[in-house]
């Protein structure tokens, strides 16, 4: 299983970006952002090949945009620009910057070219049509640039046909105008390099439509009645009778106009192009015209959107993942149909010592971490005068400048083996401590708990299957309940197939600090698997921590994350209240 990625990633950041601050963070919620330094990516299915590409791909392009572009240039394309700008400058400069990382970075060639395999597979690159000249406009200049200057070959076939179709759908100032961009792309140094591109094409579809304009108000207009008022040729002929422009010299097109057959005759009356370029024509009703192209041209400057957004759309796929991943309940897997297989009928004892005193532990962590020493050595020298109205002698707070941290936010996830190998007096104690731990944390402000038990049915299973075999005794966001943590043991230990659950119930929850605590009193039935979840732990952000007891073997864990109790259950409370304040209010 691939989980090491949010490692790698954070890693080579370290290396790869200037600003060295940046981080790869994942959870959260379902959504992807970038905010103070931060990138953070929803939890997908880690197994699943083409969700890593393209999250491999998103995060390298994503964080390129991040040191190589000037989002100056963007903005001032939206202010004083129609969209198409603000499109094209999105396709010129996403392959100026992923040149530019290429070039710093060859390794990123694999994975900016498996965004764009994922890209193709899901239809968002495909060939394009006269149906939509908006995105045969696009993609002119973005399939170009991905194949000649970007060389991701797999787009060759897909701009092959994107350029035989441009000159017979859009005036020869906008061809020649995308031609310039095509011979320029070693050329483009900056955001604004690439704005001035943007506009360079953009002022050419203006101008193709405005001498369409000149042309249909000629004198000509006082042509013989039937022809409907539009203006003949430059010497005055008529159009053809299925509607096509004729030459200069009043003559059909030919197979330079790509409209006509191979031997420069006119089209089929059916429709379909029989072209030396082998594109057929769609139900467009593209004819080649020059008012047809202006027309065209008129489309994209008038169009909200020339075409979607690729970094949108790989927005919603990761988040369509994740959405897809917790549906499958791998993230919530909430069962409460096994509560009658796991539980024994009755309440379970709270102690109300070890509420009290984790309590009051934690409010002293927060108090601690949220206040910094008062100073007065600068006491009275910057006095607002309005603020001494009405205050009496003797108050010193007038002069006193607190700085407080924000309240620290934190998630807890119990694991708790109920295997056979615990006796029923040691689970009555591990059950009560759960309990006791999770009440105390969900009364304190900005701290959730969840505790999980895990067994497998038969003793010789190695495997976990979550709708038989994981309790869910509290979930994030429910009220303890104490008759639900009545859990009796039986069947195998598959730890690391626990621990991978509620990393996933960890993942989701969108706080500062995510704690594992795995309660376990026997050797798993795959160390494998173990280290597999505490990988995933690591790249997810959570903290895991195992308490041992009886003949528990520590498995993939470090030293600083293992402690062994023996069969001294008594102290448990106070090894887990530890190290909790440790990782919570460090």
């Amino acid at each position: 299983m691939k989980v090491t990625i949010a490692r790698k990633v954070n890693a080579l950041l370290r290396v790869m970006s200037p600003q060295a601050s940046i981080k790869v963070v994942f959870g959260r919620g379902a959504s992807v952002s970038f905010a103070k330094d931060v990138l953070t990516l929803p939890v997908i299915d880690f197994n699943d090949a083409d969700q890593l590409r393209l999250l491999e791909g998103c995060m390298d392009h994503e964080i390129g945009h991040v040191d190589e572009t000037d989002t100056a240039a963007g903005r001032e394309a939206v202010r004083l620009y129609p969209p198409v700008v603000r499109d094209l400058w999105n396709c010129i400069e996403d392959v100026r910057m992923e040149k530019c990382r290429i070039e710093k970075w060859p390794g990123s060639r694999r994975n900016l070219s498996g965004l764009v395999d994922q890209a193709i597979k899901q239809d968002w690159f495909a060939v394009p049509d006269e149906s939509r000249v908006n995105w045969l406009l696009i993609s002119s200049l973005l399939y170009h640039g991905r194949t000649h200057h970007l060389q991701q070959d797999q787009l060759r076939g897909f701009n092959d046909v994107a350029q035989r179709l441009l000159p017979r759908c859009f005036a020869p100032e906008v061809v020649s105008a995308i031609q310039s961009v095509h011979a320029g792309w070693s050329d483009l140094s900056s955001s604004f390099d690439c704005l001035e591109a943007a506009v360079s094409v953009y002022k050419a579809l203006k101008s193709s439509t405005e001498c369409s304009e000149d042309d249909t108000q000629d004198p000509g207009d006082d042509a013989a009645p039937g022809t409907g008022g539009e203006s003949g040729d430059a010497d005055d002929q008529p159009e053809d009778a299925d509607g096509e422009s004729g030459d200069a010299d009043g003559q059909p097109e030919d197979a330079d106009s790509e409209s006509g057959d191979a031997d420069g005759q006119p089209e089929d009356t059916d429709g379909k192009s029989d072209g030396a370029d082998g594109v057929p024509d769609d139900a467009s009703g593209n004819d080649g015209s020059d008012q047809h192209k202006a027309r065209n041209a008129a489309e994209v400057i008038e169009a909200d959107e020339t075409m979607p957004d690729l970094h949108d759309l790989v927005r919603g796929l990761l988040e369509q993942h994740h959405s897809e991943l917790n549906a499958q309940d791998r993230l919530h897997p909430l069962m409460p149909q096994l509560e009658t297989v796991f539980c024994r009928p009755g309440r379970v004892e709270l102690d109300q010592a070890v509420v009290s005193t984790t309590r009051q532990v934690f409010q002293q962590a927060m108090i601690a971490r949220r206040a910094k020493p008062v100073r007065h050595d600068r006491r009275g020298t910057h006095v607002n005068p309005n603020r001494l109205a009405g205050i009496g002698c003797g108050r010193l707070e007038v002069f006193r400048r607190r700085q407080q941290r924000r309240d620290v936010t934190g998630a807890v996830g119990f694991v708790v083996d109920s295997s056979s190998s615990v006796n029923t007096s040691q689970m009555v104690e591990i059950n009560k401590l759960v309990l006791s731990m999770t009440t105390a944390i969900t009364g304190l402000r900005g701290l959730d708990a969840a505790a999980l038990y895990y067994r497998t049915s038969q003793d010789f299973q190695h495997e976990l299957t979550p709708e038989r075999d994981a309790y869910l005794a509290l979930s994030f966001g429910d009220k303890v309940r104490p008759d639900r943590f009545g859990v009796w043991s039986s069947g195998g230990t598959p730890t690391g197939n626990a621990m991978m659950t509620m990393a996933y119930q960890l993942a989701g929850q969108e706080v500062d600090k995510k704690v594992m605590i795995v309660v376990t009193d026997g050797e798993p039935d795959s160390h494998e698997t173990v280290e597999q979840a505490l990988a995933l732990c690591a790249d997810l952000g959570i903290q895991a921590f195992c308490l041992g007891f009886n003949d528990a073997v520590q498995g993939g864990f470090d030293d600083a994350d293992y402690a062994f109790i023996g069969e001294h259950l008594e102290s448990a409370q106070a090894v887990i209240r530890t190290e909790l304040k440790r990782r919570l209010f460090a």
